[in-house]
């Protein structure tokens, strides 16, 4: 796992695409109710936190010593986890909160990173997404176990 320390064009469109609906809900932020709650769980957020900016700073900061071979088919699964997250916030902006949304929408974005990172040969960033992905899923859940009742 040869890395260089150098900006990462394939690494900061990976990291680009899937905030773009994150944009659009925080410009209409009111419309579908802030998701800040008390905060029980600060040593959460913390670990959460850091973990995502570790990610994002090796995908876009670092990159291999030799050029990845692109696989077409590596790329099209990419796109559909892609798809898919763009569909779960659809369903978000036309009212559909269950927990089954925000779950998934707290996952798939992470395995379409995951799926990015062994497409750019960046195994490296792996780690701190898993990290990510299991403290993203449970401030989801407790988020959500806080604010309203529990419908799958």
């Amino acid at each position: 796992m040869n890395l260089s320390f150098n900006f990462s064009m394939g690494g900061f469109l990976l990291v680009l695409l899937p905030m773009l609906p994150n944009v659009l809900y925080f410009i209409f932020l009111e419309k579908f109710g802030s998701e800040t709650s008390p905060n029980s769980h600060r040593t959460l957020d913390m670990i959460e936190h850091d973990a995502q900016f570790i990610f994002i700073g090796l995908l876009i900061f670092f990159e291999p010593i030799n050029q990845p071979v692109i696989s077409m088919s590596l790329v099209s699964i990419i796109a559909l986890f892609l798809i898919f997250y763009y569909l779960l916030w659809g369903l978000l902006f036309l009212g559909r909160k269950t927990l089954t949304i925000l779950l998934a929408m707290s996952i798939v974005p992470v395995i379409y990173f995951i799926l990015g990172a062994i497409l750019l040969r960046n195994f490296l960033a792996i780690i701190p997404m898993i990290i990510f992905l299991i403290f993203h899923v449970l401030i989801t859940y407790f988020n959500y176990k806080s604010s309203k009742p529990l419908h799958l």
